[in-house]
């Protein structure tokens, strides 16, 4: 008899997940493209380092592209820009010598869609958060980034400048929220480690 049992409460189990997937609203599915230009929260606009008065001259911003592997998993590529100046703070410097840097970031972008599966064991049990507006995720981007730095001075023999790029491994991870104000386009907001800074918004849109 309990081999039987045991069968019964397995196919109760798979009724029950079968009939909470029918009553789940989804957000995103297998096949979906998702395109997000966002841009950098939090970042310091002026700030002093190391005896440099630094000027983020633009927010750092960022374009990624995911593709619904399934229900749950997206994955795809980002690329992010930030460009930043810094000079000399001595007053003693007549001319001060200012530093641009140039940053890209180039990587690869992972993501598991939480609530979806929550929906899919839960479904209408979960109330407000059963809805195709709503989808929470959390982002690993392991990648690499490249740094360009100019440096430029003046000297009695005259201007001088230098430049160096060096480039290596970074890593990002997020947890982020969309809210779809319809089936294509939602606003998103991302909060963990980035290379840029703790926090960025943007727009969804999906195909």
């Amino acid at each position: 008899m309990k081999p039987i049992k045991r069968i019964l409460t397995l196919l109760s189990f798979c009724l029950f997940i079968q009939n909470s997937h029918a009553q789940a609203n989804k957000s995103i599915e297998q096949g979906d493209l998702l395109i997000a230009p966002s841009i950098s929260l939090f970042t310091n606009t002026n700030y002093i380092v190391g005896g440099l008065n630094g000027t983020n001259l633009i927010p750092a911003v960022s374009l990624n592209f995911e593709y619904a592997l399934h229900d749950y998993v997206s994955a795809g590529l980002e690329f992010g820009y930030s460009f930043r100046t810094y000079q000399s703070n001595f007053i003693f410097f007549i001319d001060p010598t200012r530093y641009n840097y140039s940053t890209k970031v180039f990587s690869l972008r992972a993501s598991f869609h939480y609530l979806e599966l929550i929906k899919n064991l839960v479904g209408e049990h979960i109330g407000g958060l059963n809805s195709e507006k709503l989808d929470f995720y959390v982002t690993l981007l392991p990648g690499f980034i490249v740094t360009d730095e100019t440096q430029k001075w003046t000297t009695a023999a005259g201007d001088h400048k230098r430049k160096e790029r060096t480039t290596g491994p970074s890593f990002g991870s997020y947890a982020g929220f969309r809210y779809y104000f319809s089936n294509a386009v939602a606003v998103h907001v991302e909060g963990g480690y980035g290379n840029f800074s703790r926090a960025k918004i943007g727009l969804t849109f999906k195909l």
